[in-house]
């Protein structure tokens, strides 16, 4: 019965994956479904660069888009990530539109 949901699953581009990480580590998860060792990652959202860190981690041969619209946070973000390898930092948000938006003039807290 297995084999037959999965066959059905695969003629419709589906596939079941079992995890072994019984933990849920995303990262880790991640490598599951890379089908190569130098994928390419978007980091939406990048804040100051920790997220970099672990995707450098379980990818060392990635390239990694992070995009931070934060001004405060996109400093640190350059400060944390200028010496890594195949980082391109963005200093813009991503949505579903073309927009402008402005920060509130708030301190940046990490």
């Amino acid at each position: 019965m297995k084999s037959l949901i999965r066959k059905a699953l695969n003629k419709i581009g589906f596939d079941i994956v079992k995890i072994k990480n019984k933990y849920g580590d995303p990262y880790s998860d991640m490598t599951w479904f890379a089908k190569n060792n130098h994928p390419v990652i978007f980091d939406v959202g990048a804040n100051t660069g920790q997220t970099v860190k672990k995707f450098r981690e379980y990818f060392d041969r990635g390239t990694i888009h992070s995009f931070e619209p934060h001004p405060g946070a996109f400093a640190m973000l350059e400060q944390n990530t200028s010496k890594t390898d195949d980082v391109h930092i963005w200093n813009k948000g991503l949505g579903s539109s073309i927009e402008k938006k402005c920060f509130m003039k708030t301190p940046f807290l990490v």
